[in-house]
This record gives C-alpha cells, sequence and structure tokens, in this order.
C-alpha cells in the first residue's frame, strides 16, 4: 500500500513537470515524443531533492487509512504500541533511502545530464576534453597558490600563471610561461619569467620545473559540475581535491546531505504520524492533511537553508546537515511517546 501511494504521488509530480516541460519546449517545435523523452529522463533528478517529502505524504495517507480502518485501533487493543505499528514504516523508509542513494541517484543524474547537456558530460569525463580560462586556488598551513592557466588541452598547458601567496596573504612570487606539460610530479615550465613581489629580480627561463602536486586531473576536476553528479563520482573527485589541498566544502556538504537522505527518508513515518495518527471522532483528514502539507514546506525551505549555510567555512557543515534530521526524529519520537502515554491515562 506505501508502495503504492508513493508511485501514485510520483507519478503526478511528473505528470506536473511534463505540462511544464511542453509550456516551454512548444516554442522550439519539437514533437511530443521528443517532450516525453526529455521529461523521462528528467523525472529521476527531479524526484531526488523531494522523494523524503513524497514518502511523507504516502507515510500519512497509509496511516490516515490504517486509522479510519480501525486497524490500528486493533492493533492497539492486542498491546501493540504507536512505535512497533510504525517499525515497518521506518525500516522500509531506510531500505528506500539507501536503494536510492547508492543505485537511483547516481542514474538520475546521468540521465538528466544526456538529455539536458549533453555536452558537459562530455567535458567532465573526457580526458583530452579543451578548457579554457581555469583557477586553481590551493591552501597550505603556510602557504597559498593561485594558477591561471588560459587554455589546457590533453594536459598541455597555454599561458599559464603562477602565484605565491604567504599565510597572511601577500605575494611573494610569480611565474608567468607561454607553455607547461603537467604531470603528477610538477608542471614543466617553457619560455617564462620568475620574479618576486617586488618585480625586481627577474629571471628568463626557456625550461623550468615548478614541483607541485597539483595535475591536469585536479585542473579538469574544475569544470566537473558537482550538482549534477552521482555519489560515487562525488566521492572520487572529493578525494582527488582533498589530497590536492583544494577547495572540498561544497563535496562533503553534498555528499552528506545524500546520506542523510536515508536517514531522513526513515523518519519520515514518525513526523507523518504525529498529525495523522490522531484518535478523535472530530478530526477530519482536511486537519491531517494540512498540518502535513504545512509541516513539509517547513521542513524542505528550512533544511535547504541549512545546507546552504553549511557551504561556508564560517558554519559546520557537518553538523547543519545531520543535527536538523536527528532533531527531527527524535521530537516526532517524543511527541507520538508523550501523546501516547497522556491518550493511556485518559482512558
Amino acid at each position: 500500500m506505501l508502495l503504492l501511494v508513493t508511485c501514485i504521488i510520483s507519478v503526478l509530480v511528473f505528470t506536473t513537470d511534463f505540462i511544464e516541460t511542453v509550456r516551454v519546449e512548444i516554442s522550439q517545435h519539437h514533437t511530443v515524443f521528443t517532450i516525453f523523452y526529455k521529461s523521462l529522463f528528467k523525472f529521476p533528478y527531479i524526484v531526488l531533492s523531494v522523494y523524503p517529502y513524497i514518502f511523507l505524504g504516502a507515510s500519512g495517507i497509509v496511516l490516515w487509512r490504517f486509522i479510519k480502518s480501525n486497524q490500528i485501533t486493533i492493533l492497539k487493543t492486542i498491546g501493540f504500541k504507536d512505535i512497533s505499528i510504525l517499525k515497518p514504516l521506518i525500516a522500509f523508509g531506510f531500505v528506500i533511502g539507501v536503494l536510492w542513494v547508492a543505485v537511483l541517484q547516481p542514474i538520475a543524474c546521468k540521465m538528466y545530464l544526456k538529455v539536458m547537456n549533453p555536452e558537459l558530460i562530455a567535458k567532465m569525463y573526457a580526458a583530452d576534453s579543451k578548457m579554457e580560462n581555469i583557477w586553481l586556488h590551493q591552501r597550505t598551513e603556510n602557504t597559498e597558490t593561485l594558477i591561471h592557466i588560459d587554455e589546457l588541452h590533453s594536459k598541455i598547458a597555454t599561458g599559464i600563471s603562477v602565484y605565491s601567496l604567504d599565510k597572511t596573504g601577500i605575494l611573494c612570487g610569480k611565474i608567468m610561461a607561454k607553455k607547461a606539460c603537467l604531470s603528477d610530479q610538477g608542471f614543466v615550465l617553457h619560455d617564462g619569467v620568475s620574479s618576486d613581489s617586488s618585480n625586481e629580480n627577474i629571471a628568463k627561463f626557456t625550461e623550468k620545473l615548478f614541483k607541485t602536486n597539483i595535475s591536469a586531473d585536479h585542473f579538469i576536476s574544475e569544470f566537473r559540475q558537482s550538482d549534477f553528479m552521482g555519489i560515487y563520482d562525488l566521492i572520487e573527485l572529493f578525494i582527488l581535491r582533498l589530497d590536492a589541498n583544494l577547495g572540498y566544502q561544497k563535496l562533503l556538504t553534498q555528499i552528506h546531505s545524500l546520506l542523510a537522505i536515508v536517514l531522513l527518508t526513515a523518519v519520515m513515518p514518525l513526523f507523518a504520524a504525529a498529525p495523522c495518527m490522531v484518535h478523535s471522532r472530530n478530526y477530519r483528514g482536511i486537519h491531517a492533511f494540512s498540518l502535513l502539507v504545512v509541516g513539509s514546506v517547513f521542513m524542505y525551505f528550512a533544511l535547504n537553508v541549512l545546507r546552504m549555510l553549511g557551504l561556508s567555512r564560517t558554519h559546520p557543515h557537518v553538523l547543519l546537515v545531520w543535527i536538523p534530521v536527528l532533531l527531527l526524529g527524535f521530537a516526532s519520537l517524543c511527541f507520538i511517546s508523550i501523546r501516547e502515554r497522556r491518550h493511556a491515562v485518559f482512558n
């Protein structure tokens, strides 16, 4: 029943997106089949960010039907507690969350890019892609390095500039070369000049080795759009940038956000039980539905705001991703337990 309701809500989401795609694409004279094909490939990625809330709605509908058919009343009469009744839904949500993140999410990202931006896929994964105007910022304990390349193709850089800064951000020296060969050991620079911060000690060179652990793969990683990457590609990119002390804050936050979806999906039945598992003749379905809608909208925006705050260095990204989900589950669990005790005392 829960799976059926989830599928029905997902179909409604797909229908809404298909209508919007028709409105946008109709001016380009695409056929209905092309528009349907595009909507079908976009659908998994669109559902990706709202799936826990679809599961929330499905859980609420299932629990409400159980209440109205007196099935929960019968279970409670023979000794089952509210938490025991919710355990199968929680376990099912956890399994679905794991399946979504581990299997469906990587597939959804590739399907989305296939119809929305196939050129971007080629640039993200092709080893011989041509890149232009690339900046890299490497931060170590005592120094910082800024590197700019006009053009990069097949590990050959054209118009490369290397700026060295101390820990206070003051320029210590710079190197500029017409050409460079990139490798895992460093850059072999050709036909360039090096100077200090004052530009007084300028030295020309025909060939110079600049040792660094930055390779061509690190430059290419700047063009890999993490918003459209599966979790396995995100982890691979995170390890690559971590090894070179390049910026990885956004990647780490995205990985934790995806993993938190598993827990968030699992606690959704607890959240749905708060407005739905109410034993009162005066309580109507419209009341439960209104509370679910308001709660899910507030939760969606609150979790996304906290996730965006996690992208800044001034906030602990791991805490901002995980603690709200843990608090949501804990608060829902406490609310259900307290209400059950009060109901038992009242009876």
